[in-house]
């Protein structure tokens, strides 16, 4: 994907900034610790079909400090607030190795965590036992994630709108990588209506940088018709 340069401006309030600070932090521990989980318990042979990495890597993933992998995570403000739809790593402007994007901002690792958290939720009240994530954790999933299956049946069923999404996307080399589907709940995407460049006028995302638990910045950006980014400057007001 091409990246072009910043051409104009995003507004966010001051109360906007230190939510996305807040909460991309916590969401980017969800996640590592997730993964965390899972590398102890994945046979190699289902590394490269389940996240997308290539035999050679497996040894530098399971050595890897999972918590120093950088993040791009993707944000929308929708009608319910902030909410986190997942991560595109391959465009990152912090990011060295694509061999990790793929694995950190997985989106089968984001309907595992939704899994997790819905099974966590049923059967906590039941079997009153120490859960995997933490109160204040499964409250970061609840307000912030949204909800993704490897299925769309339980949209089906609730009568919910939804998307596909590819479960892993991202370029090793001359490999073009792309996973199975996953299924999202949809989240309605504000537009940018830019009167200076005709360009910047579509969908309006958020990107936040997060890496080793902290906030690095917002990256916003329009996605064009064909499917360049553009990348927007941040006005605080």
């Amino acid at each position: 994907m091409k990246k072009t340069g910043r051409m104009t401006h995003v507004k966010y309030t001051k109360e906007d900034i230190a939510e996305l600070q807040n909460a991309s932090v916590k969401v980017h521990h969800i996640y590592t610790k997730a993964l965390s989980l899972i590398q102890q318990y994945l046979p190699d042979s289902l590394w490269y079909n389940v996240f997308g990495v290539l035999p050679e890597k497996i040894v530098e993933l399971r050595n890897a400090e999972i918590e120093a992998i950088p993040a791009f995570q993707q944000w929308i403000q929708g009608p319910k607030g902030w909410k986190f739809i997942g991560c595109d790593l391959e465009e990152s402007e912090i990011q060295n190795d694509s061999f990790d994007q793929g694995v950190i901002c997985n989106q089968i690792l984001q309907a595992l965590i939704w899994s997790q958290y819905e099974q966590i939720k049923l059967l906590h009240p039941i079997l009153k036992a120490e859960t995997f994530y933490s109160r204040e954790e499964l409250e970061t999933i609840s307000k912030y994630v949204v909800p993704t299956y490897y299925s769309n049946i339980p949209f089906v069923e609730r009568g919910t709108l939804y998307k596909e999404r590819s479960g892993w996307k991202f370029t090793i080399k001359d490999i073009n990588a792309k996973g199975p589907v996953v299924y999202q709940e949809y989240v309605p995407v504000p537009q940018m209506d830019s009167q200076e460049h005709q360009s910047l006028n579509g969908p309006l995302l958020t990107g936040v940088y997060v890496k080793r638990n902290q906030f690095f910045g917002l990256g916003p950006y329009v996605r064009d018709t064909d499917g360049h980014r553009n990348y927007l400057e941040v006005m605080v007001q």
